[in-house]
């Protein structure tokens, strides 16, 4: 009868444990607790989150959201490079991108590609700050790729809205 016993409590424990071993998690942004006469319910909103694969150079968060990230593409490495300040926004656009240069020499050639290569548009930048016409353009993502007379400065990924 002892041995059943133990047996028994040893089983559901085990039960339970691989119950909270496979539990799912989540972020909750509200929840709460309604109640009436015909009986309660908890609540919560949120987004489940499952695993989290890893690489050399990525991760992948399934069921969870990504974050919307914006980033330089290129930047030539050198002394220079530490004191050169490039900047595009606002970005995402839905119309106008404005370019603000400091610490660099001017002339610059921009040249806006889209995600097939093709060139867009492209001009020389003689001011420190020079605003980029991006109306006629379809909703999508661009390149826009700045470089001097000697090399390559900088890319940086345009996000165009509506």
């Amino acid at each position: 009868m002892k041995k059943t016993l133990k047996n028994l409590i040893l089983a559901v424990g085990m039960t339970m444990l691989s119950i909270t071993a496979f539990s799912q998690e989540s972020f909750n942004s509200c929840g709460g607790n309604l109640s009436g006469s015909g009986g309660s319910v908890s609540y919560s909103y949120g987004q489940t989150f499952y695993s989290v694969h890893s690489g050399t150079d990525a991760y992948l968060s399934e069921g969870v959201q990504q974050p919307f990230e914006i980033s330089v593409v290129t930047l030539f490495e050198d002394e220079i490079a530490l004191k050169i300040n490039l900047s595009v926004f606002p970005n995402p656009t839905a119309d106008n991108l404005n370019l603000r240069t400091e610490n660099v020499q001017l002339p610059l050639t921009a040249i806006l590609f889209d995600l097939n290569g093709r060139i867009i548009k492209e001009s020389i930048i003689t001011e420190s700050e020079t605003v980029i016409s991006l109306t006629n353009l379809e909703a999508s993502t661009y390149f826009l790729k700045l470089s001097n007379l000697e090399k390559e400065i900088k890319t940086f990924k345009i996000i165009k809205t509506q």
